[in-house]
């Protein structure tokens, strides 16, 4: 859409646009200092200032702050991308449907993102639920051959210990027929 079109031209990586409830529209800016600063500009105060536009951001204020014909005129003349965005927006104030047309088609957008968005989330929850289920089912191998030789070595000692008790019985036997004898 054509709203979205210039959104996106907004130098995002400085600007950070807050509507804040019906008073009043504030912009944060954060300058390219070795530390960082923020300014808090309101569009009014920005708008009533009479600021000259010299840079981008400028422009951008006075794009979302002025009405007044001449400060547009001169925007317009200085950064003429403005003037698609400004028509764009006097097509939309007179097919207001296209506007709505356009808002359905960047919440549809939305809405795919978001849902990619959630599938990937799911995917790496998967993964990663997945990859724990691996180590347990290993740990779990681990400790049944630990079992089973336990156990092996259990059966062994029984019959090692069977064959004491049947030698030890033999010997009784045995003691039991010298002492008869004596």
């Amino acid at each position: 859409g054509k709203l979205w079109r210039f959104a996106c031209d907004l130098p995002s990586d400085r600007i950070n646009i807050y509507h804040m409830s019906y008073i009043f529209n504030t912009i944060f800016t954060t300058l390219g200092q070795k530390r960082a600063h923020s300014e808090k500009t309101s569009l009014d105060t920005f708008n009533s200032m009479g600021q000259n536009i010299v840079t981008e951001l400028d422009a951008w204020l006075t794009f979302f702050s002025c009405t007044d014909a001449e400060h547009i005129v001169r925007l317009v003349q200085e950064y003429p991308k403005f003037l698609e965005y400004y028509k764009d927006i006097a097509v939309f104030r007179t097919k207001p449907k296209e506007l709505i047309y356009m808002f359905s088609e960047a919440l549809e957008i939305l809405d795919r993102n978001t849902a990619n968005y959630m599938i990937d989330e799911l995917a790496q929850e998967v993964k990663s639920v997945k990859e724990e289920l691996d180590s347990a089912k290993s740990e779990l191998d681990s400790t049944k051959k630990e079992s089973m030789v336990k156990d092996n070595l259990i059966d062994t000692q029984k019959k090692e210990l069977a064959s004491k008790d049947e030698e030890i019985a033999k010997l009784k036997a045995k003691l039991e027929a010298f002492e008869k004898n004596k």
